[in-house]
């Protein structure tokens, strides 16, 4: 620490002091950054590490260590500043792990500067390169959270993004959750009940007594005019509940088949 203590303002007055090339300049910064980070001064840090990217926005020793201080702080416009820079440069060294924490880290930002859009687009990638990050998959269903909702142009990305997770390695549960959150998007923003058909009806196949799924294949068969398919549905939720709802279930089943199917022995 003493040896650091000393270095400081030497490397300091050094930087400041002189006319040098941009590559030395931004060597000189690097070195003050450092040294202010060994002794805890982070936002003396900090300013060095910018001077040295404002004199050389390439150079890697600045990226890879302030991106990482970045990081650790929470300095979420740093991040975002720093880490495209590195992918562009590194990418191809990196390993698969270490490019999907990069790509995590880019999103995490983005999410916490109220980007969700680019945050989800980083995210993805993520989940791409490493589909076990489970820290990346959660952060992305919060970046879409924050999407839905703002008209069918965002429900269209949102939908190719949760089909891109659909051919990764996911388990049961998550293929199911990203089947129901397509078909919302498909019934709720874009408006097309056929396609949101055939996705919950895909969900269902993976759980065919789910009560969220019965209820929307409900809807979507109600909207058609597809009664006899209600009914058929209705039966499934009545075998799944009990009290109330399940009485509800069948009083709607007997009014359908007697005002709708014109079956009233059916009904009774």
């Amino acid at each position: 620490r003493k040896d650091w203590t000393v270095a400081l303002p030497l490397l300091e007055n050094m930087a400041g002091s002189a006319k040098h090339a941009l590559d030395e300049s931004a060597r000189i910064w690097h070195k003050v950054a450092w040294s202010a980070q060994m002794l805890g001064d982070m936002e003396r840090a900090r300013a060095g590490y910018r001077r040295s990217y404002a004199a050389l926005p390439t150079y890697l020793p600045t990226l890879q260590a302030w991106s990482q201080l970045a990081r650790t702080q929470g300095w979420w416009q740093d991040v975002c500043q720093t880490v495209p820079h590195l992918l562009s440069q590194t990418s191809d060294r990196m390993s698969v792990s270490e490019h999907a924490a990069h790509l995590f880290a880019l999103g995490k930002a983005h999410l916490a500067l109220r980007s969700p859009e680019e945050a989800a687009e980083a995210l993805m990638k993520a989940v791409e390169l490493a589909p076990d990050l489970a820290a990346a998959r959660e952060a992305l269903v919060e970046a879409n959270a924050r999407i839905e909702g703002r008209g069918p142009e965002n429900a269209a990305a949102l939908i190719e993004q949760y089909r891109r997770a659909l051919e990764g390695r996911l388990s049961p549960d998550e293929r199911f959750d990203y089947l129901c959150r397509i078909g919302r998007l498909q019934r709720e923003e874009r408006h097309d009940l056929h396609a949101a058909l055939e996705t919950f009806l895909q969900a269902s196949t993976l759980r065919p007594d789910d009560p969220d799924v019965l209820h929307e294949l409900v809807e979507i068969h109600t909207l058609n005019g597809h009664w006899s398919r209600v009914v058929q549905t209705l039966e499934g939720l009545v075998r799944v509940s009990s009290g109330g709802d399940k009485a509800r279930y069948l009083v709607a089943m007997a009014n359908i088949l007697n005002y709708e199917l014109e079956a009233p022995v059916e009904a009774v």
